[in-house]
This record gives C-alpha cells, structure tokens and sequence, in this order.
C-alpha cells in the first residue's frame, strides 16, 4: 500500500553523487541528454556512460563532452554482442566513486533540478524513483533537430502533462513511499551504492529488453528498502523512439517470477567486478 510521507528535502553536500547514463547507437540522443546535463543547477561528481557497444560516432561524442565538463565523464564500453543491458551497469557502477548513484536511459533529458532533486530526496534504506514524462514522435523530433531541452506543462507534444509541473512544495506532499513494483522503470531512478551491492546488483540473466529493472527493485525490497516514488520532482523527459525488440519478455518474466520467494541477492551480478576494479585501482596508484 502506498504511505503518503511528508519528505523533507536536504541536499547533502559531503555525499558525493555519481550519474550514469546507459546508451547504444544513439549518439544523437546522447548529444541532448548530455546537453541537458550541462544545463544542471546541481552538477553530478561525475557522470559514467554505460555504453553497450556503441560504435565510434558514440565515443566521439563522449570525448568532446569530456573536454567541455567541469566533471570527470568516463565511457564505460563493451563488446557489441546483443542487449546486455545489465553487465555494462554493473560495470558502470562498480567504477562510480559516488556515494548515491543516479541511473537514466540515453534517451531522458533531464529538467535544470533533476539531479538536485534526486540528491534533495536521498534518505538512508530508501531508493528514490522520478517520473517519465513521454516526448510525442514529432515533438521528439524538433527537439533533436532544434537541441532542446527546456519543457514545461504548457510545451505542446507531451503525454501525462501534468506530471510536467514541477514543485518541490508539491513533492514533499504527494510523494509516496511503497514496495510496489508498479511503474518501476530504470530510466529515473537513484540508489545508494551499498544498497546495489547488498544485493550485488543487476541480475546479468536478464539479457534483451524487459523486466532487468523490476527484478533489481523486487530484491531491494526483499532487503526491506523501499521506494520513494518522487512527484512533481526530478522531471525527466522520454524522446520517443522505435520500440526494442520484445524477443526475450517471455524468458526475463520467469526469471522475475522465480524470485519472488528470493533472499535479495542474485548470483550473477555486480560482485565479479568489484575485486578486479578495487585490484586495478591500486596498481595505478
């Protein structure tokens, strides 16, 4: 059941926040959601590209980012060998030096607050998810074509218009706290980083589209951490694109069922990086 909570927003400032960004083969839409980035009123510490085998057009741009960041950017890549989604963030944020991950899809631009919001709502046992505020095709379009990234309740081409106001009075009020797995979507989502590891991660069965996210937060929640479903606050907008193919829905919805009764761990996860990375680290210094 949903708890109507009255949360009270703080923004930490020893808490040191990292963003990730998952893409493929959408440099295009990286260009504006990295825009939207630039644009921040709360930078990120630093910002890792999940990046699933993306060509080179996509490390490009990356690298001018790089160079116009007053944040370090690191393009997390591996080989091109279909959706694999779940290994290329598990990668990601066993790299993130941040206390507090924020994890978005390569295709959400992000509203000037997004990240000060996601920072303002981080509570201890507690992940924080923000809305998806869909672009229509043609709106979509003109975006991409006229590089922006400024969108309210009056743009025209938008679905769901009025999860577009955004008010951090309104947040604090109509925000919700739950363990429901409705509407969990990991294009808007922030996690502490122990917490992920608690439960080693994302669960690299899941290969194609579907359900990767919903498993995540099914074990968080078999860990008794619990979801502050963020309104009116940390608004990000989905370009519209042609949908992924479904191909593995049906193998990825039995794998979330079979852990319905499970502990919140998974056994293909995050902890086959973490050793290498923290053994790497070292040798460099």
């Amino acid at each position: 059941m949903d708890e109507l909570i009255d949360i009270k927003p703080r923004l930490e400032s020893a808490m040191r926040t990292s963003l990730i960004i998952s893409t493929y083969n959408k440099p295009d839409f990286l260009d504006l959601v990295l825009l939207s980035l630039m644009r921040q009123k709360v930078f990120p510490d630093e910002v890792v590209i999940a990046n699933d085998g993306s060509g080179p057009d996509t490390s490009a741009l990356i690298a001018t980012y790089e160079k116009r960041a007053d944040f370090p950017i690191m393009d997390v890549w591996q080989q091109d060998s279909g959706f694999r989604k779940c290994r290329i963030l598990n990668q990601s944020i066993a790299r993130c030096t941040g206390d507090f991950i924020v994890i978005i899809d390569g295709d959400m631009i992000l509203h000037r607050s997004f990240i000060e919001d996601h920072i303002a709502f981080a509570q201890p046992g507690r992940y924080t998810q923000g809305r998806r505020i869909s672009l229509r095709r043609r709106m979509s379009q003109r975006a991409l074509l006229d590089q922006r990234t400024t969108f309210s309740f009056f743009t025209p081409g938008l679905n769901r218009r009025p999860q577009a106001i955004r008010s951090r009075w309104l947040a604090r009020r109509v925000s919700k706290e739950n363990k429901s797995l409705h509407n969990s979507r990991g294009c808007n989502q922030a996690f502490w980083k122990s917490d992920l590891i608690a439960v080693n991660g994302f669960n690299e069965n899941f290969e194609g589209w579907g359900m990767e996210d919903t498993e995540l937060v099914q074990r968080l929640h078999q860990k008794n951490i619990s979801r502050i479903y963020l309104r009116h606050a940390a608004l990000a907008y989905h370009l519209w694109h042609e949908e992924l193919p479904r191909d593995q829905v049906g193998r990825n919805a039995r794998l979330l069922e079979a852990g319905v009764e499970g502990n919140g761990w998974c056994d293909q996860g995050i902890d086959q990086y973490l050793t290498s990375i923290q053994e790497s680290d070292s040798n460099y210094k």
